[in-house]
């Protein structure tokens, strides 16, 4: 009887319940996403150092409170000067023009937040475009720790262009864009972006070089579809 009991008893110590294997590896790729987003944000995390931050943190805050673009630009003193050559004045008016949401929102990031929000916003936006590439990364290999990998081979580029200018949008936009593309979904969100976009950053016109190669891509397989058909 006690050799049976003690037989029973050392099954059940092997029958008691433990982390399946499932869980584990959960738990793994939250800890590595996890411990990957907090050192992408601390990466870019730098300190301000670009020379013309305080013309774009003014020139923001000169929109919000006139309502009116800064035609002709009222912090340089060249500005009334005679044009060096011919066009300069459409150049000019579209340096001056064409980054004026972008300026509006870096100001009310400083009015909330002060100098330190204006860092995490761009900590955020350039994690924002390590995690997409990351996302499609992981997507088309069907791994995900090489999903990672590309995120961090994204950052080792991206950390050279941390300087508060507003075309770090363009750097994310041309990522949204390409997983919008790829996805084959969510392709009714892409007019507003753009729109978005345009008045962001001039680099706006690379999300039709995007969309231009997407579509390029669909021309050599419709020969084949029309023969299987």
């Amino acid at each position: 009887m006690s050799s049976g009991r003690t037989g029973r008893r050392q099954k059940n110590r092997r029958r008691l319940p433990g982390p399946a294997p499932s869980t584990l590896i959960r738990w793994l790729k939250a800890a590595a996403l996890t411990l990957t987003a907090v050192c992408l944000l601390g990466l870019f995390s730098t300190e301000i150092e670009d020379t013309d931050f305080w013309w774009r943190l003014r020139t923001g805050q000169f929109i919000a409170e006139r309502h009116s673009l800064p035609v002709p630009d009222p912090f340089a003193y060249t500005t009334s000067v005679a044009t060096a050559y011919r066009g300069e004045e459409q150049v000019r008016h579209f340096n001056l023009t064409h980054e004026w949401l972008s300026q509006v929102l870096m100001y009310a990031v400083y009015v909330v937040a002060g100098l330190p929000g204006i860092i995490l916003a761009r900590a955020v936006l350039l994690a924002a475009l390590c995690a997409l590439a990351g996302f499609l990364a992981a997507r088309l290999s069907a791994s995900f720790y090489l999903g990672i990998a590309a995120a961090c081979a994204t950052a080792s580029l991206a950390v050279t262009f941390t300087a508060d200018r507003p075309g770090v949008v363009s750097f994310l936009g041309v990522a949204v864009f390409v997983t919008l593309l790829e996805l084959r979904r969510g392709w009714w969100a892409l007019p507003p972006l753009a729109l978005l976009w345009s008045n962001c950053h001039g680099g706006f016109l690379l999300g039709w070089v995007a969309l231009l190669a997407y579509c390029a891509e669909t021309v050599p397989l419709r020969p084949a579809r029309d023969m299987a058909a």
